[in-house]
């Protein structure tokens, strides 16, 4: 199995359902910093490094040194980060805000 094939996603194979008790640390950091933070200052963003293992050309989700999202996959895993976007504001009151770091790779 190469690096990075066993990160946690939300969908671990393409065409099957969701299991939203993945990755129990993140989602607990995130209800923690909510917890937290007084409502009118929380922000939460929404930040994706790689596509689900299933949907790369490597098989993995770790970097592969150019573009790893399969050609025929990209409205797929649109409408994987839109599922997840969607879930996190109706289970957890949370509306996620776009990633705009100035970072020059992006």
């Amino acid at each position: 199995m190469c690096y990075g094939k066993e990160m946690e996603g939300f969908r671990p194979s393409q065409g099957g359902s969701y299991n939203w008790n993945a990755d129990p640390g993140q989602r607990w950091m995130l209800s923690a910093a909510k917890s937290g933070i007084p409502a009118e200052v929380f922000k939460a963003e929404a930040l994706s490094n790689s596509p689900p293992h299933c949907m790369t050309i490597s098989g993995c989700s770790s970097d592969n040194g150019g573009t790893n999202l399969k050609s025929d996959y990209y409205d797929d895993f649109a409408d994987y980060l839109t599922e997840v976007v969607l879930h996190f504001r109706d289970s957890y009151g949370m509306n996620l805000v776009e990633h705009c770091a100035k970072i020059p790779e992006n």
